[in-house]
Parts: structure tokens; C-alpha cells; sequence
């Protein structure tokens, strides 16, 4: 399973700060983690072995290059982190399904 990029930022610091907009709100993701995620998903198909990809789930592909991914603090009217480490319980809830059909997808290739 990959991992969801880090936000860089606390998220009810920037949401709470005056201003604040889904451009200030948003967050890069580092490209070391995306290059690790795509490294392990990589090696992980070499062994025939399943890998689910959870960027889609918190980041939308940048314009600038392929590994550019932009990750929001909201995404539907969800807060999708509590902090910088963690999702909001609320949006993990609304992934479940999501979760479920890759995890599935991937188990019984």
C-alpha cells in the first residue's frame, strides 16, 4: 500500500488563517515520497505482488510535470487531515468503499 503525501503545513493553522483559499491550502507533495511510492509500486509489480496507490486519493497530477502532484487540505467539503501525519477520521470514513475495492482489486489478482 502506498503512502498518502505528508502535508507540510498544520492544517487548521491554514484553514483557520485569514484568507485562506484552496490555492494557500494546498500542498506539494515532496518528490522524494513520490518517488519512493513509484519505486515500490515498481518493484512490487516485478514481484507480482499487489500494490494499492493512494496519491489519487489525496493529490490531483500538477500541469507543470509527471511528478508533480498538488495535495489539498479539503477535498468535497471534507478536511481530509488532522494534523500532518494523519486523515481526518471523517474522510477516512469516506474512503472505505475506495479502500475496499483496491485492496480487493489487488488481492485476488
Amino acid at each position: 500500500m502506498g503512502d498518502s503525501p505528508h502535508q507540510s503545513r498544520n492544517p487548521a493553522d491554514c484553514l483557520l488563517a485569514p484568507r485562506a483559499s484552496m490555492k494557500t491550502c494546498t500542498t506539494r507533495a515532496p518528490d522524494a515520497e513520490v518517488r519512493a511510492d513509484l519505486a515500490i509500486a515498481s518493484t512490487a509489480k516485478i514481484h507480482r505482488v499487489g500494490f494499492v496507490d493512494v496519491r489519487g486519493w489525496f493529490c490531483a497530477r500538477g500541469a507543470v510535470a509527471r511528478i508533480e502532484y498538488l495535495c489539498p487540505l479539503v477535498i468535497n467539503r471534507t478536511i481530509t487531515w488532522i494534523d500532518r501525519g494523519h486523515i481526518s477520521q471523517t474522510y477516512g470514513l469516506e474512503l472505505a468503499g475506495s479502500f475496499r475495492t483496491a485492496f480487493r482489486r489487488e488481492l485476488f489478482r
